[in-house]
């Protein structure tokens, strides 16, 4: 099959989190199923020259920008991809559209429902309740018809369901589909002389509780003076709070914010280093 993966943006930093790296994970999937894949994704960071492969997988990028200045991933639009969508899609079999309420992913599902093109969607906790002022106005226009059109609408979790079903009265295909996770080849931490490292990584977001995690490293370092606490991840809104936070703790190299990492470099990079991976996020999804 030729199959079209569409996301909402692709950064060297891996701003946007767990879609994109399931989005990566499915394509190289079903490429090694021997399907004809390709990503495509606004794009933001990699300068003017947009690659054609990111983390191995095929790529189609196009240069994203928020017309609206604070409107976050949700006002992020990419033209180009959709005149490109125009095209490919009359020559792909099935879309599957990682669909958030953004301008990127919901008009590209118009699109190749217009051109009766078969899509699945997956939400990843996106599409739920809400209590932003415009969800209503843009469910109404985008969102239900995106969901009551699709051949299949992925869930999570139960949570994910329920929320989805929320959404619009309609009976939609609901399907649960676990995040399927690559086999590393990577070996525990070894007995080293070196002090034990405690991880949080994602994005400095308020709903990962990054600060939460400062407070705990404050807390433990009195008694356990030898053990290093690292923040990874790009900053989405705390980082200057957690910048703050890290000063005021006063812990010097044992508390410390690296900035974000590379997805294609996680696994390799932390793992070999890491004692213990701390998750203080209230995000239900796993």
């Amino acid at each position: 099959m030729k199959i079209i993966q569409l996301a909402t943006l692709i950064s060297p930093s891996g701003a946007y989190g767990g879609p994109v790296r399931v989005a990566v994970n499915q394509t190289r999937a079903l490429l090694e199923a021997g399907h004809d894949v390709i990503l495509a994704a606004g794009a933001q960071g990699f300068g003017r020259r947009l690659p054609k492969y990111y983390d191995g997988v095929p790529v189609s990028l196009f240069h994203a920008f928020s017309p609206v200045p604070k409107s976050g991933f949700s006002g992020l639009v990419a033209p180009a991809l959709q005149e490109w969508l125009k095209t490919a899609a009359k020559s792909a079999d099935l879309a599957h559209i990682h669909l958030s309420r953004d301008l990127v992913t919901l008009p590209a599902t118009r699109i190749v429902r217009r051109l009766h093109l078969p899509y699945v969607l997956q939400t990843h906790g996106m599409i739920g309740p809400s209590r932003h002022p415009l969800a209503g106005t843009v469910d109404a226009l985008w969102t239900k018809r995106a969901l009551s059109g699709a051949e299949r609408v992925f869930f999570l979790t139960p949570e994910e369901r329920q929320g989805l079903s929320s959404v619009t009265p309609e009976s939609l295909k609901l399907q649960e589909l676990p995040n399927g996770v690559p086999q590393t080849h990577l070996s525990p931490r070894a007995e080293t002389d070196t002090p034990l490292e405690v991880l949080f990584l994602a994005r400095l977001h308020s709903r990962k509780r990054p600060q939460m995690f400062v407070s705990m490293a404050k807390a433990l370092h009195s008694r356990h003076p030898n053990v290093r606490f690292s923040v990874v991840g790009p900053d989405e809104g705390e980082g200057a709070a957690v910048s703050a936070a890290i000063r005021e703790a006063g812990m010097g190299d044992a508390l410390k914010w690296e900035g974000p990492v590379r997805p294609e470099d996680t696994a390799a990079g932390l793992a070999n280093r890491i004692s213990t991976y701390c998750r203080p996020s209230t995000n239900l999804f796993p």
